[in-house]
């Protein structure tokens, strides 16, 4: 489930790559594509906290992104975003929500101890200041809408890549902690036969000088 979650960080690259390099074309044309990516992306999110084995506690925001990316994607595809105002305000609605769920995700893998979450909130924040930065463009108009929705999927993307790339570190955690278990099991099974086979020479000499005292008895008698 890592591998398809790094998979689609990058399906969400290219098509923020796509979008800018159509940023002329009507956004209709363009959100066919977009919603289905959107709707991918968010299926694979969802089944990889699901199936997820020995899941960490604290990602259940990353179960509840992709349930609001599936629907977002559903809405993009039934052509409701009629404006620019419009489609601006709901993908900047989009990465503020991803953005804030990822800062809020990263204190609780700082809590694990997890060598991540350090460039997972800088990637939350980032996320969150791009979509704040959809309001603003609301009224200075500095970038066009099919530019803005390139750099929303492609900042989006990388958040996706990069928590893909995070999974790993909370597995390779726990096979440690199980691996050292597994040790301390092995040390004490081993103390303890060692400890048997000192009773077991003790008890061995101890019958021997019984054995040697009868005969030296026997012999005098």
């Amino acid at each position: 489930m890592r591998i398809l979650k790094i998979l689609s960080g990058l399906l969400l690259i290219f098509a923020g790559i796509w979008c800018f390099a159509n940023q002329g074309v009507y956004f209709n044309a363009l959100a066919f594509v977009l919603g289905i990516v959107m709707i991918i992306v968010g299926i694979i999110g969802a089944s990889t906290f699901l199936f997820m084995k020995n899941r960490p506690v604290g990602l259940g925001w990353l179960f509840s992104e992709s349930l609001i990316t599936v629907i977002l994607g559903i809405v993009v595809l039934s052509g409701l975003l009629a404006t620019e105002l419009v489609i601006s305000v709901f993908f900047g609605m989009w990465l503020i929500f991803s953005g804030s769920n990822r800062m809020v995700g990263s204190l609780a893998m700082l809590r694990q101890k997890s060598p991540a979450w350090g460039y997972i909130l800088g990637l939350g924040a980032l996320g969150l200041v791009v979509g704040i930065y959809a309001f603003i463009n609301m009224y200075t108009s500095t970038m066009s809408v099919g530019v803005l929705v390139s750099i929303f999927f492609f900042v989006y993307g990388i958040n996706v890549f990069a928590m893909g790339i995070a999974l790993p570190h909370v597995k390779v955690r726990r096979r440690r902690k199980k691996k050292a278990k597994e040790n301390e099991i092995v040390q004490e099974a081993a103390l303890e036969d060692e400890s048997q086979q000192v009773m077991e020479e003790a008890q061995t000499k101890h019958q021997d000088a019984q054995d040697a005292e009868e005969s030296v008895e026997n012999e005098s008698v």
